[in-house]
């Protein structure tokens, strides 16, 4: 029996093997392309650090999505992007649709328009008509965004030849084989492949669910036309104007995507007559060179398409009568067939880590299921001329979608050794099954998890995070595995609000010290120290007290309005609270055991923008007023401000760091990261990493990714970026444990995080807040020191 379907699985092979090689061996053709890519993108995102970012339209069109519809407009509006309006356009929904809505609505957080229906494009248009943004971003109601989506397909305008922008759309939490082999397909089909096109500037798709294009482009070519495929036809459109259109690899939403073969075929179909009607309106740039090279492209295009597909099926009606004649060898068939396979499988792999998607390699596997889907495909193809011949009716087929709390429960990270171990048993079991792979070593072991590098750890203790102080320290004494961690971070305090007693500044005591005849700093660090711990003492720059007696001294936004929390930058830097503050750290280096001193919350991501700001600015500038964007409103990202900023900064942790070490203390700090865009190195905060690393021993870097929105594996992008730029030596990569929705994020994902943090290059871990480490955390930490 297992002969015969080997048997009858070579035969396949056979006949599919020289489209398998095709397949295989024509994204090796682009590799020179993808390099050129990667150069021009960086530059780009480059020049986009220095760019004021326009205001965006993000215009959402919706038909019966009650389903779906609140999970991807709230994603939206979760995005960190300074200056964006979400315009939903209600295109006659039936269904609850703008009942989902009505508390967005309510609150003014959308702009909401409800009209007849009329089709998606006529949906489109009427966004576009209200749209006040300088970029269109179009999407769909079942899209989820992450919250760099805008920022980053934006960052690819930076370049002002570039017209249009189409993202990056993943499959969202695959489930089952088919999926799985989607994930695969697209890496190659949309992650690689785009990257090459767009170079060659031929890229023949826009996503209708992440497409960016300056909205005088297109309002000028007169937005979308009422056809099947509008995102098409939008793309070819752009193309006969001559208009750039670059692939945004790094701006990425998530979508779903057919989990069934019927909702594949209903999808495919779609895609493939609407592709057959637009080019068919559009033939006249079929092959013509006046559309530069595309032209050319869309013909051959097309061919592949169409009418490849159509010969396909018809070698495989006959494909008996052929190997009856002995006109063609199923044995070399089927080994172009297998090395197209491994070609295949190697690409794939490629475009899984540019498209820095590590965990879905253990997709891979399931590209074997490309062979037998071949002839589902062609079979799509052959269905769609027919109907289109037959002029059937058009209809949308939407996917059967999960909706976003079933979505929701799927597991980020539910991916095992198990199921990889038997994906790899799966492809070589396709060879053997085959008869034409021979020679494999057995019993080769397959290493799937490496020990991590060596890495010191660091906890952050804070006192009031429990109900007590000597709560606190007993809670965390008792921690078994607190022997895993070289350092403890402990709370000082604010230099208003002192866990320390600062001779001279009884007023500056907070009341759990008063309250106490023990030094409660002093004390924790005895007791840490003595377990063999080196401490910090984590001093806050925060000063709502202080700020309560000199309500001068708070920081203003652009607006005029004034921080409870935040002294104004230019009283920090030049006046009495920088004093003060100087004078705490001083004390505390004086009088505590602590190793160093650790600097927090010193960051001025909106603040000050107040008259004595406005002077101290004009002094070191030159300028004559605040930096201005198109719009009127202040330029956070402009260069004179941010270094200036960040000088302010500079020089306060300069003197911080001066009094520590008069008595032999170290100093380090905290620091934000610009995400979306590492290399501003926190600028926009006022911490350029320039200015501030050479005042400070190390920085703390805030890798806080769940309160971002962000997966785990993104901290091994951060790990990477920072251990090159500062040098792993030089900071503390800091695992927040919060998530956006103030619940503690879950100890297998601070696991996954620190793993690609420690893989990515950092060699210094720091987890903040200790209150959250629960049982499962503290054993996680453990088994990750321990290898």
């Amino acid at each position: 029996m297992a002969g015969m379907i080997g048997t009858a699985f070579a035969t396949y092979i056979g006949w599919a093997g020289p489209v398998i090689l095709v397949f295989g061996l024509l994204p090796f053709v682009m590799v020179p392309l993808v390099l050129a890519y990667l150069i021009w993108e960086r530059g780009a995102l480059r020049r986009a650090s220095m760019m004021v970012p326009p205001r965006v339209s993000v215009i959402v069109p919706a038909y019966n999505e009650a389903r779906t519809i609140v999970a991807g407009v709230r994603s939206i509006l979760h995005s960190r992007y300074p200056d964006f309006e979400v315009i939903v356009v209600n295109d006659g929904s039936t269904d609850h649709s703008e009942d989902m809505l009505r508390d967005l609505i309510d609150r003014g957080a959308i702009r909401y328009l409800a009209k007849e229906n009329g089709g998606k494009a006529s949906a489109l248009n009427a966004g576009i008509a209200v749209a006040t943004g300088e970029v269109i971003l179009f999407t769909d109601a079942d899209t989820i965004f992450t919250p760099t989506t805008i920022a980053r397909g934006v960052a690819y305008l930076a370049d002002p030849a570039v017209g249009a922008v189409g993202g990056n759309d993943t499959p969202l939490a695959p489930q089952g084989w088919l999926q799985k082999m989607l994930v695969v397909t697209s890496h190659v089909g949309t992650g690689y492949v785009r990257r090459a096109l767009s170079v060659a500037r031929i890229l023949p798709i826009i996503p209708g669910n992440l497409g960016f294009v300056r909205t005088d482009i297109l309002r000028s070519i007169g937005g979308f036309r009422e056809v099947w495929g509008e995102d098409l036809e939008l793309t070819l459109r752009l193309q006969r104007e001559r208009v750039r259109i670059v692939y945004g690899a790094r701006a990425k939403v998530l979508s779903e995507c057919p989990h069934s073969l019927s909702g594949l075929w209903k999808q495919r179909v779609r895609w493939m007559r609407s592709y057959i009607k637009v080019v068919r309106d559009h033939r006249a740039m079929l092959g013509r060179l006046r559309f530069g090279l595309f032209g050319p492209y869309l013909a051959l295009l097309t061919v592949s398409m169409v009418a490849i597909p159509v010969l396909q099926i018809s070698l495989l009606a006959l494909l008996p009568w052929i190997v009856g004649t002995g006109a063609l060898s199923l044995t070399v068939t089927a080994i172009i067939g297998y090395f197209g396979l491994l070609t295949t499988l190697l690409i794939a792999t490629i475009a899984v880590a540019l498209d820095d998607r590590p965990r879905d390699i253990v997709y891979l596997p399931y590209i074997v299921m490309l062979v037998p889907m071949s002839v589902f495909y062609n079979a799509v193809v052959l269905y769609s001329i027919w109907a289109e011949l037959r002029a059937r009716p058009e209809l949308w087929n939407k996917l059967d979608r999960r909706g976003a709390q079933q979505v929701a429960r799927i597991p980020v990270h539910a991916i095992g050794r198990r199921e990889l171990t038997a994906g790899i048993a799966g492809l070589v079991a396709l060879g053997a099954g085959g008869g034409l792979i021979r020679g494999i070593p057995g019993g080769a072991a397959l290493r799937i998890h490496e020990p991590l590098p060596e890495f010191k750890l660091a906890v952050a203790i804070h006192f009031p995070d429990w109900p007590s102080w000597r709560a606190a320290l007993h809670d965390v004494l008792a921690v078994p595995e607190l022997g895993i961690a070289e350092r403890i971070a402990v709370s000082a305090g604010r230099a208003d609000w002192t866990f320390f007693r600062w001779p001279g500044h009884v007023r500056w005591w907070s009341e759990p010290q008063t309250d106490t005849a023990d030094d409660m700093l002093e004390t924790a660090v005895t007791a840490l120290r003595e377990k063999g711990h080196r401490v910090s003492a984590v001093l806050d720059v925060f000063a709502p007290l202080y700020l309560t007696q000199n309500p001068n001294c708070r920081a203003a936004d652009e607006h005029g309005n004034r921080s409870e929390d935040i002294v104004c930058s230019t009283c920090l830097a030049e006046g009495e609270f920088g004093a003060l503050l100087v004078d705490a750290c001083s004390a505390l280096a004086a009088g505590s055991a602590v190793d160093e001193i650790c600097i927090t919350e010193l960051y001025y991501d909106r603040y000050c923008f107040d008259d004595r700001c406005l002077a101290a600015f004009r002094r070191a500038t030159g300028k004559r007023g605040w930096p201005r964007r198109s719009d009127g409103r202040i330029n956070h990202l402009d260069r004179h401000l941010t270094e200036w900023r960040s000088k302010q900064v500079a020089t306060i942790l300069g003197r911080l760091s001066s009094a520590a070490r008069l008595h032999d203390k170290r100093l380090i700090a905290d620091v934000k990261v610009s995400r979306g865009n590492f290399s501003r190195n926190s600028r926009e905060n006022g911490q350029n990493y320039d200015l501030i690393l050479p005042r400070v021993d190390q920085l703390v870097v805030w890798d806080y990714f769940a309160l971002n929105g962000l997966e785990p594996d993104s901290s091994g992008k951060l790990a990477r970026y920072l251990s090159r730029e500062l040098g792993p030596d030089r900071y503390w990569h800091s695992i927040g444990l919060w998530d956006r929705h103030h619940h503690s994020v879950p100890a297998d994902a601070m696991g996954d995080s620190i793993s690609a943090a420690v893989r990515g290059g950092a060699r210094n871990l720091w987890i903040t807040p200790g209150r959250r480490l629960s049982r499962k955390h503290w054993e996680t930490l453990a088994r990750l020191k321990g290898g």
